[in-house]
Formats: structure tokens, C-alpha cells, sequence
């Protein structure tokens, strides 16, 4: 009896709610357990307690998100549907969450690959251009292109955003190798004649030709 006291309200909720886990559990493994998870979201975290891994949908219900933190609780990658529903993609970020790296489906639509250098400026791109050709784009870190390479022909920039080189097919199908100071003046051309012959001039700082042949 003195033990049976000694049982208090507090004490025999805790054993009711055990043995309705320890049958919930049970019958989970047995036939017709569910077979999924419905919910909104879900989150892992890490021993001290911060978000580790997140899983959610997006706030519009376009699509969902999976995310990842660091132990600052920083986001370090994410891999989801885009802002315009138009796609997923991968972005990476540093530990200071900078974007470094996507990888996925542009708003366009067409598939791109961005590389950003740890300031979170864009250093080289590898996709499809608006024409749904391909390209390759390489950017100094003042944000002026360097280098562009898309079908049939490669340009080179200066750090000013001049064009400095070509490198290519021309409009009438033959090939060529073009220089141009930095001022952008055409001051040697390599490449195919008018007569599909081969050709090679020479011009001065100001353009005006100083050798042909």
C-alpha cells in the first residue's frame, strides 16, 4: 500500500504515454505500415542544438529545398527548385555564406554552370547563350569579361572590357586570327581572302594598312 502511494498522477501519465510509444513502434513494423512522411518540413540538428540539415518547401509553393549549415549556422549548400519554378539547381557557398558555385537550371530555362571566386564575384560561366548555343565565359575580378568562346569562334578582352583577339570562323565560312591594340583598332588579320585565298595584313595604331598580302 505504501507503495502504491507513492504513485502520483505525473508518474502514471509517463508509464500510459511509454506503453502507447512501445505499441506505436510495434505496430509500425508490421503490415500496412506507412510507407511516407507528409509535412511541410524537416530539420536535423547538430549536437549543440543548430540546424543542420533543413528540408521544406519553398514559401510561394513552388517546389521545395534541401539546405545545409555549418556549425556557425551558415548555409553551405542548397539544392532545389529556382525563385521562377523554372528548373533546380545546386548552389554552393564558403563559410561566410558567399555563393561560389551553381549549378542547374537558369531563369531562362537552358542549363549553365557559374563559378564565383570567394568575394562572390562571377569568374567563369559554362552554358547556353540566349541563341541556345553553347559558351564559355571567363571574367576578371573587376567584373569585365576575358575571355567569351561560343560556336565557331573565341574572343579575348583586356581588363578595360577591349576586345583584344579573335579567333574564328567569318561570316563567309573560312578562318581567321585577328589582333587589336588597346584602344580596340584592328592592327593584324590572319585568314581568308575575298577569293578564298590566304591573306595577311598589317595596320598601323590608327587601323590605317601598312602591309597586305
Amino acid at each position: 500500500m505504501n507503495f502504491l502511494k507513492k504513485i502520483d498522477i505525473r508518474s502514471a501519465l509517463i508509464g500510459a504515454l511509454s506503453v502507447t510509444l512501445v505499441f506505436t513502434l510495434m505496430s509500425s513494423r508490421g503490415p500496412g505500415a506507412s510507407d511516407e512522411i507528409t509535412c511541410k518540413s524537416i530539420t536535423l540538428l547538430n549536437n549543440s542544438g543548430g540546424k543542420s540539415i533543413t528540408l521544406q518547401c519553398n514559401r510561394d509553393g513552388n517546389g521545395g529545398a534541401l539546405r545545409c549549415y555549418n556549425s556557425q549556422g551558415n548555409l553551405t549548400a542548397f539544392m532545389g527548385t529556382n525563385d521562377e519554378g523554372s528548373g533546380a539547381h545546386a548552389r554552393f557557398f564558403n563559410g561566410t555564406n558567399t555563393e561560389t558555385c551553381l549549378i542547374g537550371t537558369s531563369s531562362a530555362g537552358y542549363g549553365m554552370i557559374d563559378a564565383r571566386n570567394k568575394d562572390g564575384k562571377e569568374v567563369a560561366y559554362l552554358g547556353s547563350n540566349t541563341y541556345a548555343d553553347g559558351e564559355i565565359l571567363v571574367s576578371y575580378t573587376n567584373g569585365q569579361k576575358g575571355l567569351y568562346v561560343t560556336n565557331g569562334f573565341l574572343k579575348s578582352y583586356n581588363d578595360q572590357g577591349t576586345q583584344t583577339t579573335y579567333i574564328g570562323t567569318t561570316t563567309s565560312g573560312g578562318g581567321t586570327m585577328q589582333a587589336f591594340n588597346s584602344s580596340g583598332t584592328k592592327v593584324v588579320y590572319i585568314g581568308n581572302a575575298t577569293d578564298d585565298g590566304g591573306t595577311l595584313q598589317l595596320k598601323d595604331k590608327n587601323g590605317t594598312d601598312i602591309f597586305t598580302k
